[in-house]
């Protein structure tokens, strides 16, 4: 069994002892000082099995330490540092047979989960992941002056992988997905404000005929719920529906990865199209579906994407806003009876199907729709669901 191991611990003391004795007498040919050498050394292997630490000698592992905290050495602020290579001895001071990435970043959440995404996009395995959260002290240009005390935060990734022979691809990758971790983290509780603002006017819009009350009262709680950490929000944007039907990007309201009018959520294709038309000419105050473009932050695969109307002071629809996100594992957990609008879908199907609730198709058909995907029941209209249910 794997287990983790504090640095005080029997299995890896001496080890990590030995590691950095030899970090702290290489530094100084390396223009490193020699204490922090150490307890950067320290630092950066205190968290990992004894298995893996042992897993390469003592002085490669001396040498990798003193590779990352040069590295680290220095980093303009608000900046990811990344770099990808296979180590040689003659320029990071051990040889291995895999590829390494190495990584400096303010700490913030979604890294690990981030990282590990665009690694493993590439159909590349990780090895080892060393992953310290320091304390780092820097002067104004950006070079490290000491560690601990009430320096800032800072995330240090080095991770063993499969030998890769497009370095470079990858770390643009990782760049990009670490920027866009910054952005959404950096928006994180605007776009949550965003959410909460969005249901306060569609309530508004009930008061004022913008359209059937229940359902925008129901489109209402979903965005509540959803702000609750039922969904991890990445972007938002508002559009502004013009006269002849297209819609118009409202400037200065781009959120987290949305900031740029750049990225797009959907591929212009007619059926991607043809669906957001049809959303715009219909009654329904809220729309669910998937982004055509994949999540670099948190989890990979295709983005959640939440499109609400807008209602003007008359109650007509004047546009729209659109979050794109992912729902959290709590959402994908709970009972879909508790969950606005699907447990409207969920009455209005066992209402339809006219069984018994106590009776076994009753029960049959409820435990189907307990457990049908999620991400289905989002997206499906009443007659799909209803279809595939029974």
């Amino acid at each position: 069994m794997d287990v983790r191991s504090s640095p005080t611990d029997p299995a890896i003391a001496s080890t990590l002892d030995a590691v950095a004795d030899l970090a702290r007498a290489r530094a100084a040919a390396r223009g490193l000082d020699p204490d922090m050498a150490a307890s950067f050394t320290r630092a950066l292997y205190g968290g990992l099995a004894a298995d893996d630490l042992a897993a390469a000698s003592i002085a490669d592992r001396a040498g990798a330490a003193l590779t990352v905290l040069d590295f680290a050495r220095t980093r303009p602020a608000g900046e990811a540092k990344v770099r990808v290579y296979d180590p040689s001895l003659e320029r990071h001071g051990y040889a291995a047979p895999y590829s390494v990435v190495e990584i400096v970043n303010d700490d913030m959440p979604f890294l690990v989960d981030s990282v590990t995404v665009e690694i493993t996009r590439r159909e590349l395995a990780i090895r080892l992941l060393a992953h310290p959260v320091i304390g780092a002290r820097r002067d104004a240009a950006g070079l490290l002056v000491a560690l601990g005390g009430d320096g800032g935060r800072e995330s240090v990734m080095r991770i063993e992988i499969d030998h890769t022979t497009e370095p470079e691809a990858l770390a643009e990758g990782l760049r990009v997905a670490l920027g866009e971790v910054r952005l959404a983290v950096g928006d994180w509780l605007k776009m949550r404000a965003a959410a909460l603002e969005a249901a306060l006017e569609l309530g508004a819009a009930s008061g004022r005929g913008g359209g059937e009350p229940k359902a925008l009262e129901e489109a209402a709680s979903f965005l509540r719920w959803a702000e609750d950490n039922h969904f991890t929000f990445l972007g938002h944007r508002r559009y502004r529906y013009a006269a002849d039907g297209t819609r118009a990007l409202i400037d200065g309201t781009g959120l987290g990865i949305l900031r740029d009018r750049a990225v797009r959520m959907f591929d212009p294709h007619p059926a991607g199209g043809a669906a957001m038309t049809a959303f715009a000419r219909s009654t329904a105050p809220i729309l669910l579906l998937k982004s055509d473009r994949p999540s670099h932050v948190h989890r990979g695969g295709a983005m959640d994407v939440i499109v609400v109307k807008s209602y003007g002071d008359d109650g007509k629809v004047v546009g729209e806003r659109r979050f794109c996100g992912l729902f959290t594992s709590s959402a994908y957990h709970a009972s879909p009876r508790d969950i606005p609008l699907l447990r409207r879908k969920v009455a209005q199907i066992v209402a339809r199907a006219g069984f018994d609730p106590a009776g076994h198709d009753g029960k049959a058909l409820l435990n189907i729709l307990e457990t049908h995907p999620r991400d289905e029941m989002f997206q499906s209209d009443d007659d799909t669901l209803y279809a595939i249910a029974t």
